[in-house]
């Protein structure tokens, strides 16, 4: 039982790793974006950027002056004030910060540029797919597009977003998984 889980865990982890390999530069159809949006990352302990979200952050302050927007950084619990803090952009900003989630990343970002028209979203390349499908609901009548921040090596004590959270989530998410019984179908 326990070996079953942790190989699906492994392999989920392992080919999240390749996917984040892949290098991911799109080209921008537009030059007319109002807004480009940093999605929220984490902050380590001490209250600092994870190497993750200070990624985020630097791609979102390039884009922001190549297209001469509005940049907007979410994240609740302080983090999207600590990216504007972080940030080098000296156009204008934003920043929502109630969210927990990327939807409510989305959601809150929606509140507070609601006159957005064409978005360009930065996160890290396995997150875009989310962050797509999320802001383009929130953003009904707007251009959303995504964009990756570099990759990063997560030396930062991240585990990636396969699990939520630091180590020790990753720890509780292993526990529960071997907990299952055998026949247990895992779905997402």
């Amino acid at each position: 039982m326990v070996t079953a889980a942790l190989t699906l865990a492994l392999g989920a982890y392992l080919l999240t790793v390749v996917h984040r390999l892949e290098t991911f530069e799109p080209k921008f159809n537009r030059t007319d974006y109002s807004h480009v949006v940093v999605a929220g990352a984490w902050r380590l302990p001490n209250k600092t950027l994870s190497a993750t979200f200070a990624r985020r952050v630097d791609r979102g302050d390039e884009l922001a002056a190549q297209f001469n927007a509005t940049l907007v950084f979410t994240g609740g619990l302080g983090d999207s004030r600590a990216a504007k803090k972080y940030s080098t952009y000296g156009g204008p900003t934003l920043h929502e910060d109630k969210s927990r989630t990327t939807l409510q990343n989305a959601i809150e970002t929606a509140r507070v540029a609601p006159d957005a028209t064409a978005i360009l979203v930065v996160s890290s390349p396995y997150h875009l797919g989310r962050c797509l499908v999320y802001f383009q609901r929130a953003f009904p009548t707007s251009v959303v597009d995504v964009a990756a921040a570099l990759p990063d090596k997560r030396n930062d004590g991240s585990c990636g977003r396969f699990f939520e959270g630091g180590p020790e989530d990753m720890c509780e998410t292993m526990r529960r998984l071997s907990a299952l019984p055998r026949e247990a179908l895992v779905a997402h």
